[in-house]
């Protein structure tokens, strides 16, 4: 099988891994896997990911070195179980391991599509220059390629993104030489600070990755934002000004901190803004192709990832979605005859909605209660048994336990709105 893999995120190099599992070391067949990227090279972007239980399963389904590799550098998080790490480490281990298997697995960067036609045969990709003289041939076309996804839109025809109405920055300082933001390494794996509708978040990797420290800056003050001018410094200055007089000492402290670490930024960072976006999801319905128009589906080609169902980032879980999308599409792929490919597509959306579709509904309600009185601490616990099935992984039921003990105060997760 020829398998076009759309976008060298994490999405997509875990699906390459798993596809070459599953027929090459599983099951012994041939399965020739390539990566499309069109950015020229990988860089160190970003700032925490969060490794959820169901996505360490998926991953130690196909890839388990990396498992172990990224739970001796990543930092546990007790009440959880998963691991928070630096986004791009995640990314870096899952491309040393794909850059193993190159007789299976060809990375290539710099890659514009141009255009993707199908019949029930094939996937034809045609490109732009500098690769215009290439035309790749393919049995699938998996659309990895995020939130903002070419074949989301410009294959399937599918509407683009809804905004959440957040912008978003990131960033990483290391703190080593600045003894003025040593006290970061001491505020446990995480320290929330609530400027109004702007959120500054710091991220501590002391234990595992001495001295570095993450930051994302989410705020939803969006008339005071001009995509790539305005910086989240000026959004706390802002928000600082209107309360003057009024801040206490913790939250003037809050403040000072805040302009420290985002003093210590880089340009780039800090105008590097990007406007959150979420794909909403309909009601899971019984029939297989229902889910075509809203998952993302149509003949040979499919989506996975945030391409299909980008979530609000509440509780760290789209990049584990992510990896359960690539161990349950790999599944179907590798029992699946050539002349049964499409077929095979439209039963992976049909099992993956339903739990997506939970967990999405969750998360975007609690982001919103973030912005809230009381922030972080007004969202209640998941009920054990919710949780249990959130760490179950792939093979989780899409009949899901309550979320919460009281469902009244949860509101019904379904009614908010980006």
């Amino acid at each position: 099988m020829k398998v076009i893999v759309v976008g060298c995120g994490l999405s997509g190099l875990a699906t390459a891994l798993a596809l070459r599992t599953k027929f090459v070391v599983e099951e012994k067949k041939d399965v020739q896997i390539m990566i499309l990227e069109r950015r020229e090279n990988f860089e160190s972007r970003g700032a925490t990911f969060g490794l959820a239980p169901c996505g360490q399963i998926a991953l130690r389904e196909i890839c388990p070195d990396v498992v172990e590799h990224l739970s001796k550098i990543g930092i546990l998080i007790p009440q959880s179980g998963g691991y928070m790490l630096p986004w791009w480490e995640v990314r870096d281990a899952l491309l040393a391991e794909a850059r193993k298997y190159p007789d299976v697995i060809d990375i290539r960067t710099g890659m514009k599509i141009r255009n993707v036609t199908q019949d029930e045969n094939q996937v034809t990709v045609t490109f732009e220059e500098p690769s215009a003289d290439l035309v790749l041939e393919a049995d699938v076309l998996i659309g990895a390629d995020g939130v903002h996804s070419y074949v989301r839109t410009q294959v399937l025809g599918l509407s683009p993104p809804t905004s959440t109405g957040v912008y978003i920055w990131r960033g990483r300082v290391d703190v080593q030489d600045m003894p003025d933001l040593h006290v970061l390494t001491t505020k446990g794996l995480s320290d929330f600070n609530a400027f109004g509708p702007t959120i500054v978040t710091y991220f501590n990797f002391h234990s595992k990755l001495p001295n570095t420290i993450a930051w994302v800056v989410s705020s939803k003050d969006t008339s005071a934002i001009t995509e790539g001018t305005t910086t989240p410094l000026d959004l706390v200055e802002k928000y600082m000004k209107t309360i003057e007089g009024d801040a206490d000492e913790a939250m003037k402290e809050k403040y000072e901190l805040a302009a420290k670490v985002l003093g210590r930024a880089s340009q780039e960072d800090l105008t590097f803004s990007s406007e959150q976006a979420v794909v909403q999801l309909p009601e899971a319905s019984s029939s297989p192709s229902a889910a075509d128009d809203c998952w993302g589906r149509k003949g040979r080609t499919i989506l996975i990832g945030d391409a299909a169902h980008a979530l609000r980032p509440a509780s760290g879980l789209g990049g584990s979605m992510a990896f359960e999308d690539a161990v349950m599409l790999s599944r179907l792929l590798v029992d699946s005859p050539q002349d049964q490919v499409s077929a095979a597509l439209q039963e992976f959306q049909h099992r993956r909605l339903p739990r997506v579709k939970n967990i999405s509904d969750d998360q975007a309600w609690r982001s919103e209660m973030a912005y809230k009185k009381g922030g972080l601490k007004s969202r209640p616990n998941w009920t054990p048994e919710y949780k249990e099935w959130l760490d179950e992984g792939p093979d989780a039921s899409n009949d899901p336990p309550p979320a919460y003990a009281d469902e009244g105060a949860f509101a019904s997760a379904a009614s908010v709105k980006p």
